[in-house]
Order: C-alpha cells, then structure tokens, then sequence
C-alpha cells in the first residue's frame, strides 16, 4: 500500500501554507481567512496520523514515512505490552504471541497510540534543538535556574524534574517507557479488565511523581513566571510543550503535534493566544526549522480572536 507522504503520520505536510492559491486567494483578505483555511487542511493532516500509524504499525513497515518515528512508537508499544504481560499474566516469563496480542491491541487504542506518537516526536524535537541550539536535552537553562530557586517548593520540585527527564531520555532512546510514565487516564485505559490483578499496579502508581506529573506542577507553580516557558531554546522542549499546552488551552500532546510543520498556522494561533507577539511567534518558528515560513498573520489578532480560532469557536 503505497501512502502519500504528505497524507500526515509526521504531520509534514509542506503545502500548507498561506496565499497558496485562488481558494486562498479569496479567503485572504484578512488574516482569519487564511488563518481559518490552514486550520482546515492541518486537521485533514491530523485526522489522518491514527489510521496510517495503525496501518504501519501492523504491516512491519513505514514506507516513505519518518522510519525513525515509526520504530520508536513501536519499540514504546512493545516495551509496554511486555510489562502489562509481565504484570497481568499467569507466567513471569509471557510468552512472546502474548506481548504481541497486548501491543495489537494497544495499538488499536487511539489515545494510546496518539500518545506515544506524540512521546516519539518530543523527542526527535529534542534532538533537533540540540542540534541547532545547543539547547540541552535534560538540563535546559530554564530548569538549571529554577533548581537554584529561593522557593524550596519550586527547587525540589525542578530537582525532582532534572531526574526524571534524565530518566526519560535514557529510556526512550532504549524505546522504553515504564507503566508509571503513562498519564493517569492512559494506565486505566490499558488496565481495563483487569481490575484485580492490575490493583498492583495502581497501587504504587504516582501521577505526581511522573516526568509529565512534574512538568505541570513546575509549570503551573510558576505562576506569571510560566511565561519564561514559552521560549523554547531557553525552556526546553519539555517544559515549552507544557507550558504553551496550559497557555493555549490544549493538552500537552497536542502542543507537541503543533510543534511539526504542517502544523505551523496552528502554533502560530497557540503561541498568540498564549500571549507572544510577531518577533516571539517568529523566532519560535525558526527556532524549531529554520525553513518554517513565518507570516502567518496570528500577530494581527487579539489573543481571545486566536484563542476562539484554535478551538474552533469562530
């Protein structure tokens, strides 16, 4: 099965743009026209990741794909079932068709498998920024100056981040992910039907505790301060997804989904309705891909007029 490479799995879908013909052409007279029409051909682009990742997924394959995206969603899916057959099963050895018939049907799970999708592209985000800004993948400046907080509350709790993003970075380069990572809502999903031997698991979990758990505490403990999270060579790519998720009104995976460039009208509505103006916006953009065009238009308009636009409410 061959499968356009712009259809959406990596969400690079280059011919999202604005002025991009007579359609655009017509909407264009103010910057809600275009803005409203890129929305529109992003959502086709991630309307289409679930369904081609499953695709891939079963069939051993990425195609013309980001092979490295498609092999880290599968290593983190395989990594999980094998702990749930570990944890659920009768044997402390599962057998292999066992792991495998837990990850098929994690896979079937969207908002597993979005997720996980999303965890891959952090991290290749991560990479990316490192590349090009030198920004450091565990310690990035923000955090290094948040552990030298005055506040005990805020320096344990970054502490407690620098550990656990050291962690995640080590584990998901192996393409693993521990049963306790996974959000809340995401370990009761994959626990359904086993009530009695999952208590085990629910038991020692920690939401809290988790990297993610940590990232919206830190964040939300910045209070005016968060704003500092929305500059994503000084914050980090961890800390920018989550503090522009809480700005913008979005989860935390959407705001990483927001981050590849078919994407770029909608972090363009999310970094305004956060608050930035046309340099920030710009500068994220660049700071990102240094190809991303940047005249999106979002800086022309008010923050609630962005913030209505990206939910969909005008």
């Amino acid at each position: 099965m061959w499968i356009h490479p712009n259809a959406g799995l990596t969400g690079r879908d280059y011919s999202i743009g604005m002025n991009t013909g007579p359609a655009a052409a017509e909407e264009g007279a103010t910057p809600q026209g275009d803005l409203r029409a890129a929305l529109v051909r992003s959502d086709t682009v991630l309307a289409g990741i679930g369904p081609i990742l499953r695709h891939l997924l079963a069939h051993n394959t990425s195609g013309l794909f980001g092979e490295e995206i498609v092999a880290r969603v599968r290593g983190l899916l395989a990594d999980l079932a094998r702990q749930l057959a570990h944890e659920l099963g009768p044997d402390d050895e599962p057998a292999e068709p066992e792991i495998a018939a837990i990850a098929a049907a994690l896979a079937e799970n969207a908002p597993i498998l979005a997720h996980l999708h999303a965890l891959a592209i952090e991290w290749q985000l991560t990479l990316r920024l490192e590349a090009a800004s030198g920004t450091d993948p565990v310690l990035p400046p923000l955090l290094q100056a948040l552990i030298a907080s005055d506040e005990p509350a805020m320096a344990s709790t970054a502490m407690a981040l620098l550990a656990a993003q050291a962690r995640f970075s080590r584990s998901v380069q192996r393409m693993q992910l521990p049963l306790g990572e996974l959000p809340g809502e995401l370990l009761h999903t994959a626990l359904a039907g086993h009530e009695t031997a999952g208590a085990a698991i629910r038991a020692r979990y920690d939401e809290g505790a988790s990297r993610i758990g940590l990232l919206s505490r830190l964040v939300g403990g910045m209070g005016g301060g968060a704003r500092a999270g929305l500059g994503i060579t000084h914050a980090g790519v961890a800390i920018f997804t989550t503090a522009l998720g809480l700005a913008s009104g979005q989860s935390r995976d959407a705001a990483i989904l927001a981050c590849e460039p078919g994407q770029w009208p909608r972090l363009a509505l999310a970094l305004r309705g956060a608050g930035l103006g046309r340099e920030a916006i710009a500068g994220t953009l660049l700071a990102i891909d240094p190809a991303a065009p940047v005249n999106y238009g979002a800086e022309r308009l008010s923050l609630e007029a962005a913030a209505g636009m990206l939910h969909g409410q005008i």
